[in-house]
């Protein structure tokens, strides 16, 4: 075992979620199209050839990561844990595609509230629940959830293999994880690194196996998020805001170089639990086969 199941500090709680009230806003504004849609997402998107907003981006990035959901068959509703669930647009676009109960975890408390607001506007409370928690160290049983995927929050933290040992711990025997993210080779070429903690390509195949999880599918997209999004940040002008425009600008800008050079790539890792896996029902304290240990 890799792990070491450390739950994140109070003080990178702080950083996180200091973070995103910084940008939360203003990704906000940017992500929404001339109609007045907003898919509620802070991600970088999927930029196919005619994509021309970061809305249809984002919506496009989580029709293709929910592509590669298998659920089970069986009469029960599936259910699913989003681990890092930010403001609640990905969760409410997932139960309206499929039907499924899904568990949402995230660090911040702030982030949470606004996804439930999100969830009840949009009339899915009844099959969105929220948990306040680290993934890291998940309040979950073992063995609980059909499924599970992870959108642009791993890079948060430093030791990647404790979320991915919990991961596997709270998937039933069979189910499938999906967690996309940036890699990158070379993270000290990074800049902002603060908070940042960018794992590589290959490195993350090897611990994804060490902790047990079988590898489906490996989808790297690096070429259809940083450039255009970049491109994007610099054709949009949000005023009062230049100091964030500053930001995202020198923050994309490096991605992008990084990517040309085949330093950083966007990758969508497909797993599966093994079916003959049966995780140590005392992980954490929790037992088996409820989701709310």
């Amino acid at each position: 075992m890799i792990s070491t199941s450390r739950q994140l500090s109070d003080q990178e709680i702080k950083m996180v979620s200091d973070f995103y009230d910084w940008i939360r806003d203003d990704w906000l504004d940017i992500s929404t199209d001339a109609n007045g849609r907003n898919p509620g997402m802070l991600n970088f998107g999927y930029w196919k050839a005619d994509t021309t907003n970061l809305c249809d981006a984002q919506i496009a990035l989580i029709d293709k990561i929910f592509g590669w959901l298998q659920l089970p068959r069986t009469s029960n509703q599936p259910v699913g844990l989003e681990v890092g669930c930010g403001i609640g647009g990905a969760a409410v676009h997932l139960v309206r595609k499929m039907k499924v109960q899904l568990f949402c975890l995230d660090i911040v408390y702030k982030q949470l509230a606004i996804a439930r607001e999100r969830v009840i506007q949009e009339g899915v409370d009844n099959c969105i629940f929220f948990q306040q928690g680290d993934g890291r160290c998940m309040p979950f049983a073992s063995n609980a959830f059909d499924f599970s995927y992870c959108i642009e929050s791993s890079f948060h933290y430093q030791d990647v293999p404790s979320f991915l040992s919990e991961n596997l711990r709270v998937l039933k025997p069979g189910a499938t994880a999906i967690i996309a993210d940036i890699t990158c080779k070379a993270p000290e070429a990074v800049r902002f690194r603060n908070g940042n903690f960018f794992y590589d390509f290959e490195v993350m195949q090897d611990w994804l196996k060490q902790v047990g999880f079988e590898i489906v599918a490996l989808e790297r997209i690096g070429s259809q998020v940083f450039s255009p999004l970049y491109a994007y940040q610099l054709a949009i002008n949000t005023p009062g805001r230049e100091k964030l425009r500053r930001y995202w600008r020198l923050v994309l800008k490096n991605y992008t170089e990084l990517a040309a050079a085949g330093l950083m790539g966007y990758d969508i890792f497909v797993v599966r639990k093994p079916a003959t896996h049966r995780s140590e029902s005392t992980a954490n304290g929790h037992g088996d086969g409820h989701p709310e240990a």
